[in-house]
Parts: C-alpha cells; structure tokens; sequence
C-alpha cells in the first residue's frame, strides 16, 4: 500500500486517444458535445494533457490502423468548433494557476445526474487567492444549478445562468 503524493498527480498523463485503440468520437458515434466534455475532462484534470495528432479537430477512426488516419491539413476537413474549444480550455489552464496547480476538492460525484463538481483552490502569495469550481456534466438535459448562479463562468466568459446543458462543462470562479 503507497501513497501517491500530490506532486505525482502534476505529471501523469491524461490522454483521451492513442495510435492502439479506436478514437473517443468513434467511440460515442462522432457527437462533438461528448468529444468536448472529454476534452474538458483532460485538459482541465491535473497532470499532462497529451492531446493525440487530430482530437484537437475532429478527427475519428476505428480500431487500428484506423485510428492512424493521416492528420487532416486540409482546414476545410477541420472542425473548427472542436478547435477552438481546445484552445479555450488550453488558454484557461495556462491563465488560470489554480486549475492545473491548485488543491483539488471533489464537491459531488453523481452517477445517477451525470455530475462530477470539483473545486480547486491555490493561494496566490502576494494576490488574491484563487478559486474556481469546475461542473462537468454528462448528461443529455440540463440541469439547474442555482446555487451557483451569478458566478462568472471563465469557459464561456458570461455571467453563469445557473444551468447547465447536457455534456457540458462550467468554470466557475467563486
């Protein structure tokens, strides 16, 4: 029995894909919204994020070797939605030190809703302390969430309404 020290979880790889197993968006029939809440997921999580060539737009394929498709060059044949929300939840974790250092605290994990909130927190010597809660929820209907209502959500850069939408993921500051 060891005990994985905090500072472990900083370098362990999060991977959604790899060249050896059918692609995410595959796997749950190319829906862009789950292919974004499992990007939320990894990018978001501590440790290393390694995105495999091709997630980042859309790509999909099988089991191998279709899952080894040629990278698509092509920006017509890319999807640019998927695009930018990789580089949105890219720019908030470099921006944002609490989410890629900062103290995790698991808030609810609720299998039955579809709900995991987590809250990380990092005292930001010399600042402000810093604080966000992060919902992810993978579920197909919304959901109301009003006692978070009113926070700003650093994802879609508004104040949040209270509800989240299926297969989503919130960033709130608190």
């Amino acid at each position: 029995r060891g005990t994985i020290h905090s500072e472990t979880y900083e370098v362990l790889w999060n991977l959604i894909d790899c060249h050896d197993t059918p692609r995410f968006k595959h796997l749950v029939k190319n829906r862009r919204k789950k292919q974004m809440l499992a990007a939320g997921l990894q990018l978001l999580s501590k440790g290393c994020p390694m995105v495999y060539y091709g997630d980042e737009v859309g790509m999909t394929g099988g089991n191998d070797p279709d899952c080894r498709r040629g990278m698509l060059w092509k920006e017509e044949l890319q999807d640019k939605q998927m695009l930018a929300h990789y580089k949105k939840l890219l720019a908030l974790r470099k921006s944002e030190p609490c989410i890629a250092k900062g103290i995790q605290r698991f808030l609810l994990a609720d299998d039955e809703k579809g709900l995991l909130i987590e809250e990380r927190s990092i005292r930001d010597y010399g600042k402000k302390d810093r604080r966000v809660v992060i919902i992810y929820h993978n579920g197909n209907k919304t959901i109301d969430m009003p006692e978070y209502a009113g926070k700003y959500d650093l994802l879609g850069e508004k104040i949040f309404d209270g509800k989240v939408k299926g297969y989503e993921v919130k960033v709130l500051r608190v």
